[in-house]
């Protein structure tokens, strides 16, 4: 029997009885997703400014390229600093949302419902991605909302670098 014959007899015998394969569990599913990040408008919204119908045709567009890539996933940044890109008794609204923070005049309508139900309408999963600490992305607080935790509760704050962040070892952070 020549020799090249012979080692593929031997791969096929060895293949054929388990010795390459895994007992490790497998995903029914793969997981493909894609971040979108919301702070200072890095891929959605372009502006905060921009009219809602400009936002939501801009939100569709990148559904609709990461569905044709075949992604099934989308982590959408929905807390970025001390905000929210829904109506929260927690946070107000988000300036890269809105244009302004606190305020909504523009959205008739839950963005995160529409969100959700525009990734669910392609087949997508919808994963909300929140910022539990950042609470200002720099150190412009004359931009914050009256309703920001800066503003109100100062004392939950730490300054680190040009930021600040929520203090995770205060108790009333821990608990709010």
């Amino acid at each position: 029997m020549p020799k090249k014959l012979f080692i593929i007899l031997i791969a096929t015998i060895v293949s054929s009885c388990g010795v390459f394969t895994t007992n490790i569990p497998q995903p029914k599913k793969e997981f493909r997703g894609v971040w979108i990040a919301t702070v200072v408008n890095i891929d959605w919204p372009k502006n905060g400014l921009d009219s809602v119908e400009k936002q939501k045709e801009d939100y569709l567009k990148i559904l609709d390229f990461y569905q044709k890539l075949n992604y099934n996933a989308v982590i959408v940044q929905i807390r970025a600093a001390g905000d929210a890109f829904y109506d929260s008794e927690y946070a107000p609204w988000s300036r890269f949302l809105t244009g302004k923070e606190g305020e909504n005049t523009k959205w008739g309508e839950d963005p995160l419902q529409w969100m959700i139900h525009q990734a669910h309408v392609r087949g997508l999963e919808f994963h909300a991605w929140l910022n539990p600490y950042r609470a200002t992305f720099d150190l412009n607080t004359d931009i914050l909302s009256p309703t920001h935790d800066y503003i109100m509760n100062p004392d939950w704050m730490v300054k680190y670098g040009n930021k600040y962040y929520y203090d995770p070892g205060n108790p009333q952070v821990q608990k709010n």
